[in-house]
C-alpha cells in the first residue's frame, strides 16, 4: 500500500535523519522539553530541514549531537530525536494528561513502537516482527492495533504510515507541508 498523496511529505530527506518521532497529546513543546528534562528558554527555533541540515546549523551544533525538535500539532506536539528514544520514564511524564505514542524511525535504530497513557507505557514492540518480545504480549499489541484507525491490517500492510496515522489520531492534527515549514523548537538532548 502506497501512503496516500498528502503524506509525501514522508519522502523528505530530513525525516532520514530522525532516529524516533513522538505525538504526546495534551502537552505543549514546551512541555515535552520539560518532560526531557531541558530547559524550554534555552531552545532555539528552527525549522526541521534547518535543525537536520549539518551546513545550516555546523555553527551552532556538532553534527554528532542528539537534538530534540519539537513543535504543536493539534492538542498536542510531535517531538523529533536525531538520536535515540526517549525513555521510559520520559515518556510516563509525557503521558499523565494523554497518551504518548514513540516510533522508532530509520534503518539505523530500532524498530520499536512504545505507547504511554496515564503515566504508564502499556505496550512496546517491533513494528516489523511483532513476535519480537512484544510487552505486554502479542495479544495485547494486537487488540491495541485494532483500535488504531489503520487496525492491525494497515499495521501488517505498511507500518510506516501506520505509526503516522497513529500519530496523528493521538494528537488530532495531520503533519502537512505548512506544519514542516513552521519553526519548531531545538536542542541538544545534552546541553
Amino acid at each position: 500500500m502506497e501512503p496516500p498523496e498528502r503524506y509525501r511529505w514522508l519522502r523528505r530527506t530530513e525525516f532520514d535523519d530522525l532516529a524516533a518521532v513522538l505525538w504526546c497529546a495534551n502537552v505543549s513543546p514546551e512541555e515535552v522539553f520539560a518532560g526531557f528534562g531541558l530547559p524550554p528558554a534555552d531552545a532555539d527555533h528552527a525549522t526541521l530541514a534547518d535543525a537536520c541540515d549539518p551546513d545550516c546549523l555546523d555553527e551552532t551544533y556538532d553534527d554528532e549531537v542528539a537534538l530534540l525538535i519539537a513543535g504543536a500539532l493539534g492538542g498536542g506536539a510531535v517531538a523529533m530525536l536525531t538520536q535515540g528514544f526517549a525513555s521510559d520514564e520520559t515518556m510516563r511524564r509525557l503521558s499523565t494528561r494523554g497518551p504518548c505514542f514513540q516510533a522508532g524511525w530509520s534503518d539505523f535504530c530500532p524498530p520499536i513502537v512504545d505507547y504511554a497513557e496515564h503515566g504508564t507505557v502499556l505496550f512496546s514492540f517491533n513494528y516489523i516482527s511483532w513476535e519480537f518480545l512484544p510487552e505486554p504480549d502479542l495479544s495485547a499489541v494486537e487488540a491495541w492495533m485494532e483500535t488504531t484507525p489503520p487496525r492491525r491490517s494497515g499495521w501488517r500492510e505498511f507500518p510506516g504510515l501506520a505509526m503516522v496515522l497513529t500519530g496523528e489520531a493521538i494528537c488530532g492534527a495531520v503533519i502537512d507541508e505548512a506544519w514542516l515549514a513552521r519553526p519548531h523548537l531545538v536542542s541538544p538532548l545534552n546541553r
